[in-house]
């Protein structure tokens, strides 16, 4: 089936969004299905090591030098006019943000009436439950969610979470497909944490983005808790330009939580170096997340999936999209305020004999979202349920 993804990428991997699409979708070609995306680049260098992960799969890549602010319009045309012009069967037009979903109210009589329509539901989802200025756009929201449900012939989510709110709050809604984030048991499997010692070192290790909703502080004040035996090492927030900003975030929080002198700020380090330059050493990798509905229901928390394909034990909020993924007794789960969620990384650091089972556990759990695993449950998912009668 020939693919296109109707969300514009900055084809580099220090994007998430764009690291994502590729990986998931590059599984999809190797099944034998056409992919095509569309966006930009800056750099040339980036945008060729992306070349390179896809290698001779069959994906498409729409693309034109430059800032995507300026080619944003012109590249959708162009990716547009493609999806338009396809008119054989077996087309699928697949959007992944809810105000390109919206799109579909004029798009898809003109994509044809062969057209398999997918939306899948990320983070912004369902939007009428993230904070909004006025009562009134609530309900506007609401409404706009029920039309993408209803224009669309599939809802693929990424989280069991979010399917426990879709039934919660839309009793009618298109076929759904639930695939949490995929990883790469192979890479992730190489990180292992350092000898271990009731004296320490312990090395809490977080990687990711400094977003509001994930109250990094939460981890900083955890640790602040804890005995000198553990320090942090973080890796993430801003690349390029924006390192200096992330720096400072992370010094104002060593400052106001007493971890002076116990914080290890790596920056921005690409998904090749990772294990290596990050991972490899850690005692604990810990997952703070901020008490709010995007974090409690709506993310797939993508470094859980790669921290349960280690051999290194995992502290995380005791939140639905944590603990609907990976069970009980696994993962050293707690509370969403510092007191408790120093306990657990304090367990996580130092309870040596039940290691074995729970990393036994949370490997056993993340082999069940691979790449590969996700892409054959997503083929099926197309080719027996949604486009039974259009192809």
């Amino acid at each position: 089936m020939r693919i296109y993804i109707y969300q514009p990428l900055e084809f580099h991997f220090h994007s998430g969004i764009t690291l994502g699409v590729i990986q998931e979708y590059l599984h999809l070609a190797r099944l034998g299905h056409e992919v095509f995306v569309y966006g930009s680049y800056t750099d040339p260098a980036g945008f060729q090591e992306i070349r390179d992960f896809i290698g001779a799969q069959n994906i498409h890549l729409l693309a034109r030098e430059g800032p995507l602010e300026k080619w944003r319009t012109p590249m959708k045309l162009r990716f547009l006019f493609k999806a338009l012009t396809d008119r054989k069967p077996g087309k699928v037009f697949v959007t992944r943000h809810f105000n390109k979903a919206l799109d579909l109210v004029w798009l898809k009589p003109l994509l044809g009436s062969s057209c398999i329509h997918i939306y899948e539901a990320h983070e912004d989802g369902f939007p009428h439950l993230l904070p909004v200025k006025r009562q009134e756009n609530v309900e506007k929201i609401r409404k706009q969610t029920e039309t993408i449900l209803r224009l669309n012939h599939g809802l693929l989510l990424n989280n069991f979470s979010q399917e426990v709110i879709l039934h919660r709050e839309f009793a009618t809604h298109p076929p759904v497909i639930n695939l949490p984030n995929g990883v790469d048991p192979e890479l992730f499997s190489q990180a292992v944490p350092p000898p271990w010692s009731d004296s320490g070192p312990f090395v809490v290790t977080y990687t990711g983005q400094f977003t509001a909703w994930k109250n990094v502080e939460l981890l900083f004040a955890a640790v602040g808790q804890l005995d000198e035996r553990f320090s942090l090492r973080i890796s993430g927030g801003k690349s390029g330009a924006g390192h200096a900003e992330s720096l400072e975030y992370v010094m104002a929080m060593a400052r106001k939580h007493g971890l002076e002198g116990r914080v290890d700020f790596r920056g921005f380090v690409s998904r090749k170096a990772l294990i290596e330059e990050v991972l490899n050493g850690s005692s604990v990798l810990a997952m703070p997340m901020g008490d709010n509905m995007r974090a409690r229901y709506l993310t797939s928390p993508m470094k859980l999936f790669e921290a349960m394909a280690t051999r290194i034990p995992i502290a995380a909020i005791d939140f639905p999209s944590v603990n609907l993924v990976i069970g009980p007794d696994t993962a050293f789960l707690a509370q969403s305020d510092p007191a408790d969620f120093a306990r657990a990384i304090r367990a996580a650091a130092l309870d040596i004999a039940e290691r074995p089972e729970r990393i036994a556990r949370q490997n056993a759990i993340g082999r069940q979202f691979t790449h590969a695993v996700r892409a054959e449950r997503y083929h099926r998912w197309l080719t027996e349920t949604l486009c039974q009668g259009y192809v």
